[in-house]
């Protein structure tokens, strides 16, 4: 083996790997005909980021696995209010819920726009001897930030399921009821959602004691980025670069990392690369976003002669992900990658 700390450089990166849950093969470098000169490429192996890792499910109690897929759901029972003798308008509201949605802050690193292509709400209810035109209002709120929605249907032994959504599910279970509002109710990712069924006053006096007793909900978040979604995953490489490293390998010269990105997630994305000293601090390498789009693309990270003495403070890289929607929406699914095969070129030769 010629050089012992090329051999330094290729082990450094397989801390990719231990820190982002990521897998790094070096069985096919053979550090014999890496060519020692003015100038010559290392391939660094292929690591990847799992849908895991983006998105921070361990955080975030509410998300299940639907098909494969991931899906934000907060579920329970309305308790229905019995009747009053007085009605004060034509509609009285028979049932409520104060949902809690703050677990879903955790999805992602930082603040983002949680814009998804079919948020949804069902309603079953027993319904029986009975048919109540209905009002279901919707209201969001977070930090200040409010919106509000609302759906007209008629529940009855005939149509005792409602489906509330923007898109159509296709089933026969339920009785779809359109609402395009929906998606910006989830925008702003609220802290918490109430939800409110008024009934025909009316209706509701002349209906049989027993005519309804119980109206199961679901509020349901496929996570399905739309186009308007952004939101930012920070992947860190811990210890990346020790002290051998960067004096021979980024003692004098230039450098570059580059190489293919594949991306199996519904995301596009623009990689940035952000270098760091042993207290977390920048090093002050300015290195341009690199933008991912569609299921492949490539980045190339320059490291020019005038940043090299910055180098000598390197020890850290945080892989900063900024996450955007596509026009075609897709769910987020278990075991989604974003897989990089990354190779360092040199120029200017190592100082031995």
């Amino acid at each position: 083996m010629k050089n012992k700390h090329l051999v330094i450089l290729l082990l450094s990166f397989c801390c990719f790997a231990a820190c982002v849950d990521s897998k790094y093969d070096l069985s096919d470098v053979n550090t014999d005909d890496a060519v020692m000169g003015e100038s010559w490429v290392a391939p660094l192996g292929t690591g990847y980021v799992t849908s895991d890792d983006v998105v921070r499910v361990e955080k975030v109690p509410s998300i299940r696995e639907v098909d494969g897929a991931y899906v934000v759901v907060y579920d329970g029972a309305m308790k229905i209010k019995g009747k009053s003798l007085r009605a004060a308008s034509d509609k009285v509201v028979i049932a409520s819920e104060e949902i809690t949605t703050g677990d879903i802050d955790g999805l992602f690193d930082g603040d983002f726009v949680l814009a998804l292509t079919d948020p949804h709400i069902t309603l079953k209810s027993d319904v029986t001897k009975a048919s109540l035109d209905c009002n279901l209002s919707i209201e969001a709120e977070n930090a200040g930030k409010k919106e509000s929605a609302s759906s007209d249907f008629t529940l009855s032994a005939v149509s005792p399921a409602i489906w509330i959504g923007p898109l159509d599910p296709k089933t026969d279970a339920f009785k779809f009821i359109k609402n395009e509002q929906l998606p910006g109710i989830v925008q702003i990712v609220p802290q918490k959602i109430r939800l409110a069924l008024s009934a025909d006053s009316e209706q509701w006096m002349n209906a049989p004691m027993d005519a309804l007793s119980e109206l199961r909900y679901a509020v349901e978040l496929p996570l399905a980025p739309a186009p308007e979604f952004s939101a930012v995953s920070v992947e860190r490489i811990e210890n990346a670069f020790d002290e051998d490293f960067v004096d021979y390998i980024f003692s004098d010269g230039s450098a570059r990392i580059y190489g293919e990105v594949t991306n199996e997630m519904p995301f596009d994305m623009s990689v940035e690369m952000v270098i760091l000293d042993e207290n977390d601090v920048p090093v002050g390498i300015q290195l341009p976003a690199q933008d991912v789009k569609g299921p492949s693309g490539e980045v190339v990270f320059e490291i020019t002669k005038e940043d090299m003495p910055k180098m000598k403070d390197a020890r850290h890289i945080d892989l900063r992900l900024h996450l955007t929607g596509r026009d075609q929406g897709e769910a987020l699914k278990k075991g989604q990658k974003t897989t990089f095969n990354l190779k360092l070129e040199k120029e200017g030769g190592i100082s031995i």
